[in-house]
Parts: structure tokens; sequence; C-alpha cells
């Protein structure tokens, strides 16, 4: 890095890391820099530190130059720390022993002073020159580009990524700020809006109308007005997800120069089901039991929760704790776990059918700063609530919660404080009210209870109804269906119907390919009232992927 002589002129402290992460010891480096375009002799140059929390300067030599130290032209001299692990060698090793700041340093030859940097919140100055850089913990404090020097530490130096004995920032460089997908989850071939604020941090400008977006191999335009040097660009792109995975979304910019493109990671996309999914939420309850979200471990392979991490849309990611969740097995996040055991006990003892058949005493975790869920939609948007639950590469499910009344896209919460549940662990991810329904029990939840998967046996070869008579003297009406769509088709609707044969609800139905579902119906019309007692018929109906019917099944009901 510096074996030239000659004579010293032109030589600037470039780059420093005074607070690196963790431990400062054997960390710390300072980067001095030759702007001349000839070598530069560092004989008798001295790097000297001022403590900022003093009223005036009072410099400590915590290096000298040797007569054989010099720095090529344009070159670079790393002085480093004792016991610096690297990743470059250093030219130079002393216990360097700089502070967090309000700090300054200076290079220094007999009473000439060759450079000043003052960073942190100094007032005096002396310790600056124009005015001091902001202190930054764990980046580094580098010049833009290397060796400008205007006279103003705040104008030539930012924070960044360290880089020792090497060019501070490249002459091509994109920075993702922030990154997303709408829907944020997918299911193969839906269409997805992936949007990227983008910050052009290379020296140069980005010689391209055109930003392309790579999922797994296929590529994806998106035009951009020009990309100037430091600005800043929101690019969208429309995409289309093939079959089910996790693939890479990645953005290439073409740069007109040296290399010829950048490519940047933005994360990966959930296609699918993924091996963590949300599986009931109660966002409005009613009991004392708190607001809770099931999760649950879909893939074949135990999932550790200390990976992964959950939000709303009014609030901030929160970590999950370091709990190992096996295939199959569910978790209750709470925001008072006290309260929700008490309920599920209390329940449980008084004879709810649906939660004899679950676990004694489910897994509840209580998660730090709970969420607090709306449950109805605040003036400024027309939905509740969102959930996102990610991991470090991207979203993995999601949900989007509606009030009562429905809308688009999202699941409605039920008026009567119950729970809204996943209708089978075998569908797909996604936040749509095809695979979500009111939870069925008479409790109004069941944290901690698997989806109940009912095999068809009549009724019909692929609809099965448990129960034909719904009897309001014991209790609220609800009708399961199970249906399972077989790999001849790629949904199903499932409607009611009076005795006259006018329709009375649409009960469910999708497009979601094969697989089982889990119906419910609550005795109630389009409308949303109660029907009167009488026959009803329940009529299914699979589907092709071009909506035609495939096969129809009927069943007679009761209501009393």
């Amino acid at each position: 890095m510096s074996v030239c002589g000659a004579a010293r002129a032109g030589i600037v402290i470039n780059e420093l890391l005074p607070d690196p992460p963790g431990s400062d010891a054997g960390h710390e480096f300072v980067e001095l820099f030759n702007t001349a375009d000839h070598a530069v002799s560092l004989a008798g140059v001295e790097f000297q530190f001022a403590n900022g929390a003093d009223l005036q300067p009072s410099w400590q030599t915590r290096w000298t130059a040797t007569g054989t130290d010099s720095i090529c032209a344009l070159g670079y001299f790393l002085l480093v720390d004792t016991n610096w692990p690297g990743p470059s060698a250093g030219d130079g090793q002393v216990r360097l022993s700089l502070q967090n700041g309000p700090d300054a340093v200076r290079l220094v030859i007999g009473s000439e002073v060759l450079d000043l940097v003052g960073y942190g919140e100094l007032t005096g100055p002396d310790f600056f020159e124009g005015s001091p850089v902001a202190a930054a913990s764990g980046l580094s404090l580098a010049r833009r580009p290397d060796g400008r020097d205007s006279g103003d530490n705040g104008a030539d130096f930012l924070a960044a990524a360290a880089s020792p004995g090497f060019t501070n920032f490249p002459q091509y460089a994109l920075e993702i700020q922030d990154w997303g997908c709408e829907p944020p989850t997918a299911r193969p071939h839906d269409r997805v809006t992936v949007s990227a604020d983008l910050h052009n941090t290379g020296l140069r400008d980005l010689q391209t109308e055109v930003l392309l977006l790579d999922l797994g191999g296929r590529r994806f335009e998106a035009s951009v007005a020009g990309f100037p040097a430091d600005a800043k660009r929101l690019v969208r792109w429309e995409i289309q997800p093939d079959g089910p995975g996790r693939p890479a979304l990645r953005v290439i910019a073409p740069t007109g120069g040296d290399p010829d493109s950048l490519v940047v990671t933005l994360g990966r996309l959930q296609v699918g089901r993924g091996e963590l999914e949300l599986n009931e939420v109660q966002a409005a309850p009613d009991q004392g039991e708190g607001e809770w979200i099931e999760l649950a471990c879909t893939g074949p392979q135990p999932v550790s929760l200390a990976e992964y991490r959950i939000r709303d849309e009014d609030g901030g990611w929160r970590d999950l704790s370091p709990q190992w969740l096996g295939p199959g097995e569910l978790v209750v996040l709470a925001a008072d776990t006290v309260s929700l055991g008490a309920w599920y006990r209390e329940n449980r003892a008084h004879g709810d059918p649906l939660l004899e058949a679950c676990p004694e005493a489910p897994l509840l975790v209580e998660l730090a700063a709970w969420p607090a869920l709306n449950n109805s939609p605040p003036q400024t948007r027309d939905y509740c609530d969102r959930l996102w639950l990610a991991d470090s590469l991207g979203v993995i499910d999601h949900l989007k919660l509606l009030a009562s009344g429905g809308g688009d896209g999202g699941v409605p919460l039920p008026e009567d404080g119950r729970s809204v549940e996943r209708t089978s662990l075998a569908l797909p991810g996604g936040g749509t009210e095809s695979f979500w329904r009111p939870c069925a029990t008479g409790s109004g939840g069941s944290p901690g209870c698997a989806p109940r998967e009912i095999s068809a046996a009549r009724g019909g070869d692929w609809m099965f109804l448990p129960d034909r008579v719904l009897d309001r003297r014991q209790g609220p009406l609800v009708l399961e269906v199970a249906v399972t769509i077989p790999a001849t088709a790629a949904g199903f609707t499932l409607r009611v119907f009076n005795l006259w044969g006018e329709q009375v609800r649409t009960v469910g139905g999708d497009g979601a390919g094969p697989g089982s579902r889990l119906c419910h119906w609550f005795g109630d019309d389009d409308a949303g009232m109660q029907v009167a007692a009488g026959g009803y018929i329940v009529v299914g109906e699979l589907q092709s992927d071009r909506g035609q019917t495939l096969s129809r099944a009927r069943t007679v009901v009761g209501v009393r």
C-alpha cells in the first residue's frame, strides 16, 4: 500500500473509525490519503488526538512516521490499532485510543497543521475545520470522494461502512433503503407489485432508463427518469411468480461503465405456503382473554421462533422469543398469557365440545410491546389492521383485517367477539376471505387447537357435513362443511338455498386448487340476518380453472 518516496504535500485524513462495532480495542483505524499525483514522504509527520470535552484542544501524539514511511500518488497509508485483525494489513500499528466523540484528530509536521478533523458535538472552533462531522456508532467517518477537502469537515465526511485501505465510496453503488411487495406473499401466477426505495450511493450517475428485477431467472423492467449520483428513486415492478417457493428478488442496474451492471438483492418473495404461518387471530376479544395470535409450523422441519418477527400496520417489528416449534405444532402469542390461560381453562372445563379435544395447556408466549390490533378502521384507511410475519429475508405470511361489513383482499372481523381462523393448514399462504372464517367454537376462539381436517364421507364424494340439524336451543347455529378438492378441479363454491330454490347465503369458495377446506355457515343470510326455522339445501360445486362446473353435491339440513 505504501512503498514510495518524495516530498510531503497533499496528505489528508481520509477515513477513521473511532467507534467500531463491539469492542473498540484492536479495531480502530485511521486512513491517510495522498491527493497529489506524485509520491509523498511522511517523514516527521505526527498523528495527534484531542479530547473534545476540554475547552481548548490539548494535543496528544499517538504516532510519528519514520523516515521510510511514504505514500504513493493517490495512494493510502493505513494506521491501525494494536492487535489489529484486518481485513487489510496496516502500514503502521500503534495504540490509537480514539474516543467516540466529541473529539478531534489532526496531522502535523513541526508547527504546520496538514489536516484537522473534528467529530461529534464540538463547539470550540480549534477542534475542527468549518463544522464537525456527526459521530456515528459502528460506522467509519469517510471523505466522499477520497481526498476531498473543502475546509469543512461536516461537508467532506459521511458515515459509511468501514473500508480500511480501499476506496471509501465506489464509482458505482446502489443502496436499498426499503422495499416491499403487495400483496406481501403470493400464490403462483398472482400479480404482485414490488416496490423499492433505492439510493445511488456511487460517485457516478447510472447511465440507464431501465432497472431490471430478476425473479428466479425471469426478468421484469421498470422505467426510471435517470439516476444521478446521490439521487433517490422509488421504483416499482409488476411481476407474476410461477410455482411455489421462495425466489430471490434481485435488482439489476446497468451502469454504462465498468462494471457494466450492479446487482443488489432485495430479499425473497414467499409464493405459496411458508414454514411458519398465521393460523388464528383474536383482534376483538369480549371475554377478558385479551388479544392473541396463533402461529403454526407448517414445514417439514422444526423452526426457531427467534428467527422471526411480527408487526401490525401501526407498530414496529417485534422479535419472537427463542422457542422451538416442531412440524404441526402451534404457539399462541398473547398480550396477557395469564388472562388467556384462565379463559381457556374455564371454557374447556365448561364443556365447549371443540375445546375438549384440544390440548389441556396450549403453548402460550407473551409478546413484549403487544401490537394492539385495531378492530375498526381508523380514519386514514378502509381496513382495521394488517399483520406481517417475516424472517430476515422477507415476509412469509400476512393477513388484512377488515370491518365486519367486508371489503377487498382481507378477512372481515366478526361482530360477536369470535376470532378468525385459517380454514385449513393445507391451504396456501395469503390473507383472503376464502381461506379464513370466524371460529366455530362456542367460546369464540380455539387458541392452540389445530384446524379440523374432516374426510369426505357423505353428502357427495367430496363434501362432508358432520351434522344435518341445527338447533338454536342448544346454542348459536354453526354448520361445519368439509370439502376436499381433487386434483382434477381448480376450486369450488358453496351456497345455501331455501326449499323454493332461492339463494340464502354464499358460504365459501375459492380457486386455490386441490386440497381440503373447512367452511362454516352460521345460520344467516347474505344480509347477515338469521334465517327462519325450516329446511335448507347446501349446494357445493367443483369448478375448473375456467369457472366451469365439473361436479355438484347437495345435502338437506334442518334449522330449528
